[in-house]
């Protein structure tokens, strides 16, 4: 049953199963495709309610009539027998469809061409962000975040003061849906080495994007290449020296139930440094810093403190605080501190 009003058209709602599986399958597609409605709302719903993970969206899409396309797939146990579709769009224009996901396999050509045409048929330029992190002492991670473009086709080079690095040596996956439908998003990781971050200047994210090949009604044969980058003369490094201070003694003495660790880090430069607190996983410690210190040639210092519960400064737990900068020649330097051991005095008489 369909209900017409002023200005719109209700879909054509089509059951939609796979072309061909394997006997031996543990699951199965099916889907629902709603076509040739005028763009608005729309909202698919399947009874009985389906098994987890539950319906996916296909992306809407656009005919050159100025109708609109829009579907959901589920991926069903093995047995799970019959379901229907119903479709609502606003303004109002209902339709349902009932299948199998055993019978009916004709359908799935409508599926195999309605994923071929859902692509957006407008290009949409990336926008491209460069992230930096220390995930070892030695070792400078580097993420090229692409998002929010259109067809999900796009290339991502790497370079190094100009030079384009070798594939192997980056990571990229492709493409996925991102947030906005239509939209997807592309990560490329580069792992740097310490020597060549010293080395090199500058390094930088290249996206090259156009058009797909199969949309043959776009007309846009290009898109703008966005780029991000970072670097600049090189400084002068320092490495830092750190200290590690026990809870003073009014702390200790108090009825407090926590205690203050602080580590202090001074002399560095660039400010550019990390301090992590150990062995095991503790609360966030409050930073201050890196500020600069005054008359000391461009060198900085932090302050780290973190605060341990009482029970573990009693029994003798090991705190140990972490600095990873460049100018150490280590790339990092630890230092630990533990509540000191009470040595009992012995007094003997003869």
């Amino acid at each position: 049953k369909s209900t017409k009003n002023s200005g719109a058209t209700p879909p054509a709602v089509f059951p939609l199963v796979a072309c061909s599986s394997s006997g031996s399958a543990p699951s199965r597609p099916i889907g629902c495709l709603a076509s040739g409605f005028i763009p608005a709302p729309v909202s698919f719903s399947w009874s009985p309610a389906p098994p987890a993970p539950g319906p996916a969206p296909i992306p809407p899409a656009l005919g050159q009539s100025g109708l609109a396309k829009a579907g959901s797939r589920l991926l069903l146990p093995e047995g799970s027998g019959s379901f229907s579709c119903s479709v609502r769009t606003r303004p109002p224009g209902s339709q349902r469809a009932s299948g199998s996901k055993v019978r009916g396999r004709i359908f799935g050509v409508i599926l195999g061409v309605f994923w071929g045409l859902s692509q957006p048929h407008k290009p949409r330029p990336p926008a491209v962000s460069v992230f930096q992190s220390c995930p070892a002492p030695d070792v400078v991670e580097l993420l090229c975040l692409v998002t929010d473009f259109a067809p999900p086709t796009a290339t991502i080079d790497w370079l190094m003061d100009g030079d384009v690095v070798e594939p192997g040596h980056a990571h990229t996956e492709e493409a996925t849906p991102g947030h906005a439908p239509g939209r997807f998003r592309a990560v490329s990781r580069l792992n740097v080495s310490a020597a060549e971050w010293r080395d090199h200047q500058r390094f930088s994210c290249r996206v090259r994007h156009g058009p797909t090949r199969r949309c043959r009604r776009c007309r846009r044969r290009g898109a703008t290449v966005s780029s991000a980058g970072w670097g600049g003369p090189p400084g002068k490094r320092h490495a830092p020296s750190v200290f590690l201070f026990p809870p003073p003694p009014e702390e200790i003495s108090s009825s407090l139930p926590t205690l203050s660790l602080t580590c202090l880090v001074r002399g560095f430069s660039p400010d550019s440094i990390d301090v992590q607190w150990g062995p095991k996983p503790r609360n966030s410690p409050q930073n201050l810093g890196p500020v600069r210190e005054s008359g000391a040639d461009g060198r900085f210092f932090l302050y780290s403190r973190l605060e341990a519960t009482r029970d573990e400064w009693e029994r003798g737990d090991a705190f140990v605080c972490t600095v990873v900068h460049e100018g150490l020649p280590l790339r990092f330097l630890q230092r630990s501190v533990r509540k000191p051991p009470v040595i009992d005095s012995l007094t003997s008489v003869s």
